[in-house]
C-alpha cells in the first residue's frame, strides 16, 4: 500500500501509475515464487508442516489450483501463507502463481492508486 501511494502521488498520469504497480507486482511475485519454490522450499516446509492453515490450504489446491490460489490472495490470512504457502504444492506452478497474484493484484492496486489520486 505504500508503495501505490508513493506512486500515485508522484505519478501524474493515474493509467502510468497502475501500470508501474501492475509491473511490479509481477517481478515481486515472480521473485518470490523462484526464491520460495527453489531455494527456500526445506524451510517452509519446517515451519508449515503442523499448521493446520497449511493442511487445508493443500488439500484445497490439489481439486482447484487456480480458483484456490485466487481465493487465497484476497482472503485475510499471513502474508507469509499467500505467499510462500501456495508454493508448497506440487499442483501450482509459475503460471497458476502468477495468473492469480496478478489477477487480484491489479484490482488492488487500482483501487489504492485511485484513493491517493
Amino acid at each position: 500500500m505504500i508503495f501505490e501511494m508513493t506512486n500515485a502521488l508522484i505519478t501524474e498520469n493515474m493509467g502510468v501509475a497502475i501500470l508501474i504497480s501492475v509491473c511490479s507486482k509481477f517481478v515481486g511475485g515472480s521473485c518470490c515464487y523462484f526464491l520460495g519454490k527453489y531455494k527456500m522450499k526445506k524451510r517452509i516446509v519446517k515451519s508449515l508442516e503442523g499448521s493446520e492453515i497449511y493442511k487445508g490450504i493443500d488439500s484445497l489446491i490439489t481439486k482447484r489450483p487456480f480458483k484456490i490460489s485466487c481465493v487465497i490472495r484476497i482472503t485475510n490470512l499471513p502474508l507469509f501463507i499467500k505467499n510462500y504457502g501456495l508454493l508448497l504444492s506440487d499442483k501450482v506452478n509459475y503460471g497458476i502463481y502468477t495468473g492469480a497474484n496478478m489477477i487480484t493484484g491489479v484490482f488492488s492496486s487500482a483501487v489504492e492508486i485511485n484513493i491517493f489520486k
